[in-house]
């Protein structure tokens, strides 16, 4: 028959009780309570601070002008080639391509054109002079005439003056001091760039000045 407990034996039982319901009340809590997050560490999550770059405007002679944006230290020659490159008329050796950039520059490519003639300095073409009959005495053969005047052009051109857009090689050809190849490069010229002046010819190879002032009363653009 068992011994009912001592008061002794009653504590330490109602101890041990308390400390087991006590545990598993804890281990349960702790089940139910929700993680904590990490500690926040600003070293790791920081921004990382973005390229500093530049904004300029490319305009004038090249393929797509408008606003580029930059690395900074760029420098012009970059910023041609964001910009699609010079066009056909564009004046290259007008600019510098090594300069570096700033934030707000601007870039503008000159268009390419012809020089003007200084029509003062030139002296105006000589007039045609009227033939002088020979004496009675003199030989009656005929003479051939030295000097190239506009009459001569109108034997292969019946319009005069020639138009440099729009004239054929023979009639080209038919102008003083203009061969066959003189005149093909007349053609490819204005082929790609139409003549707007009749000085412009100063352009083509084998056209000098002192046949420019032939040209000039027979030509218009």
């Amino acid at each position: 028959m068992l011994k009912p407990f001592t008061l002794a034996q009653r504590i330490v039982l109602g101890a041990l009780v308390a400390i087991i319901l006590g545990s598993a009340s804890w281990i349960a809590y702790q089940r139910q309570r929700p993680l904590r997050p990490a500690p926040y560490s600003p070293a790791e999550t920081a921004p990382v601070p973005p390229i500093p770059g530049i904004l300029v405007e490319v305009s004038g002679a090249v393929a797509r002008p408008g606003l580029y944006e930059m690395p900074s230290g760029s420098r012009v020659y970059e910023a041609l080639e964001a910009a699609g490159g010079f066009t056909a008329e564009a004046d290259r050796d007008a600019v510098k391509l090594a300069p570096r950039l700033k934030d707000g520059d601007r870039i503008v490519v000159p268009v390419l054109r012809p020089p003007r003639l200084n029509t003062r300095s030139v002296p105006a073409p000589p007039r045609p002079v009227a033939p002088v009959s020979p004496p009675a005495h003199a030989l009656t053969a005929p003479r051939q005439a030295t000097e190239f005047t506009p009459t001569s052009v109108e034997a292969k051109s019946s319009v005069l003056p020639l138009s440099l857009n729009s004239a054929s090689l023979e009639q080209l050809t038919a102008l003083p001091g203009v061969d066959a190849e003189t005149a093909k490069r007349i053609v490819a010229y204005r082929q790609q760039h139409p003549f707007r002046q009749v000085e412009e010819l100063l352009l083509i190879k084998g056209i000098t000045p002192q046949e420019l002032v032939k040209l000039r009363p027979l030509l218009v653009p």
